[in-house]
């Protein structure tokens, strides 16, 4: 049997944290092995870390896959101790709240004062446990992948000692995320970060993305060899899990909303054609499900509207139970100035399922794009609520005459977890040995 070449993978996001950020190199290293490598993960220990999210129904993935879990200095839990509720109060994600005086202090010195972000404190003790690896195991390629971005700034300081291929993962923008503009960031803030971000752009050796349409061009725009690789492999789905769950459909019209949802995206044009739906079909029934990370605010906000079932975060197969049991899925795009550059992580999912999909954001995205392989699924402008109104009321009708079923894409397995990490392994391959 031929021996399999080690690949050393940085991720500060790892089980029992959840997410799908961690969900992406979980089945990365998952399937790796029948393509010829072997993963080996540094990764924070649980104990030290800031995560969002727990999901220990992760943890049965990764049993036979070695792993290094460091401490680290983490600036982050003096948020929860400001805030008191230290036992529900997640740790930011995806936005910042810079509502009263104290979060905006708080927004302000997070985001002028910890660069390029507040986890960067895991470094130093990542960096030791990558030496020591480096130096005892014959490593093929290194991957570091954020966010944390600062996970890229410990490649780029291994890279000062040791010789590797190496290979960066972006799962979101860096410089060009959408929330940075709720730190209040000065304009030296953001000459430093965006020179960590340069640097590491340009001294990596292959960029990896999970968009690819308007993100690589917005990356290639900050390298100056232009002819560096770039790769893109989207956030699939499991064929295993999926394959071991049924849908349990609810006797009320429900549409399903699985994620992380802020007020960086337009859920609004939703509620108010929810509201036009009501008011025009005043005896329709539709129930809204939510799983997740969602403010009770934007929960209320729906709740004045329709019958609202707020799940809360879940493990990721009652994520995927609950998506599979959604009449219609819905999916908004962030709010980002200029062209889309990001993809829910949730997306691929959404479409194995074969529901019909909902995505409200820019019709000339990437996800337009990738829409087009879902059956009776529609992509409609932010600001376009009657087109929103006539589509849900369009799959409503089709419910009531029985003849809204699950329609699996035939593209959809390119999209399948093993697949992308059969890709991986095959950018992995092209890299010197």
């Amino acid at each position: 049997m031929k021996e399999l070449s080690s690949v050393l993978i940085f991720t500060y996001y790892w089980p029992p944290s959840g997410g799908s950020g961690v969900q992406r190199w979980v089945y990365f290293a998952k399937y790796m092995k029948q393509y010829g490598f072997k993963p080996i993960v540094i990764t924070v220990d649980p104990k030290s870390a800031s995560f969002s999210s727990i999901d220990l129904s992760l943890e049965k993935e990764i049993e036979n896959i070695q792993v290094y879990r460091t401490r680290s200095r983490e600036v982050l839990k003096l948020y929860k101790f400001l805030f008191k509720n230290k036992s529900k109060k997640p740790f930011p994600q995806g936005e910042f709240s810079n509502k009263g005086f104290l979060s905006k202090i708080i927004a302000f010195v997070r985001g002028n004062f910890f660069i390029p972000d507040a986890r960067k404190g895991w470094n130093s003790f990542a960096i030791r446990a990558g030496e020591a690896i480096l130096k005892k195991e014959k490593i093929h390629s290194v991957i570091t992948t954020g966010p944390p971005h600062s996970t890229h700034l410990i490649g780029l300081q291994l890279r000062e000692k040791f010789k590797f291929n190496w290979l960066i993962d972006l799962r979101d923008p860096w410089t060009d995320i959408f929330y940075l503009k709720d730190m209040y960031r000065m304009s030296w803030a953001n000459s430093i970060d965006l020179k960590y971000e340069k640097k590491i752009l340009n001294s990596a050796d292959a960029i990896l993305t999970t968009a690819k349409k308007n993100f690589h061009k917005q990356l290639r725009d900050k390298i100056i060899d232009k002819n560096k690789p770039f790769y893109n492999i989207y956030n699939g789905y499991d064929h295993e899990v999926f394959s071991k769950i049924k849908s349990k459909y609810n006797q009320i019209f429900t549409l399903g909303y699985i994620g992380l949802l802020t007020k960086n995206q337009s859920y609004k044009q939703l509620i108010y054609s929810l509201q036009s739906i009501k008011e025009t079909h005043p005896d329709i029934n539709i129930q809204f499900c939510f799983a997740g990370s969602t403010s009770k605010e934007i929960i209320s906000e729906f709740s004045k509207v329709v019958s609202v079932q707020n799940h809360g975060y879940v493990i990721h197969n009652q994520a995927v139970s609950l998506m599979k049991s959604s009449h219609v899925l819905i999916n908004f795009l962030f709010n980002q100035s200029g062209y889309s550059t990001m993809i829910s992580g949730k997306l691929i999912e959404y479409m194995a399922t074969g529901n019909p999909v909902l995505v409200i954001g820019d019709l000339n995205s990437e996800v337009s794009d990738l829409m087009k392989i879902s059956h009776d699924s529609s992509v409609c402008l932010s600001n376009d609520t009657r087109s929103i109104k006539d589509y849900i009321l369009k799959m409503y009708n089709l419910w009531i005459e029985n003849k809204l079923e699950p329609k699996s894409p035939i593209e959809i397995k390119k999209y399948s977890r093993k697949f992308g990490s059969q890709k991986l392994c095959n950018i992995l391959k092209a890299m010197p040995k």
